[in-house]
């Protein structure tokens, strides 16, 4: 019996692992952007007091985009406040005339 529950420990422990994917869909090599909206750098997001994004930088590689003009900036909600997220994590609210170009 002991061992059936240390096998079963083991086995929950490596599929904890497994599923546990710090990159998007798991993939971690190759990636030459990557943007995200709960950065761990905060200065990868460059937005103004009514959190218009006007830069957003990819948290890995030299990439970067950007809108110069303001009516189409992308809203940042971040998880102060407690609205505007998006499963307890930051978001951006993208509507069909906001583009990132």
């Amino acid at each position: 019996m002991l061992k059936k529950l240390s096998l079963l420990l083991f086995i929950c422990v490596l599929l904890l692992n497994i599923v546990k994917a710090q990159a998007p869909g798991g993939i971690s090599t190759g990636l030459s952007l990557w943007l995200k909206a709960n950065t761990t750098l905060p200065a990868n997001i460059t937005y103004n007091t009514t959190n218009n994004v006007s830069n957003w930088k990819s948290d890995i590689g030299t990439y970067q985009v950007s809108q110069a003009t303001a009516a189409k900036r992308p809203v940042f909600f971040n998880n102060t406040g407690g609205t505007g997220i998006f499963n307890y994590n930051p978001m951006f609210n993208l509507i069909e005339l906001q583009l990132l170009i």
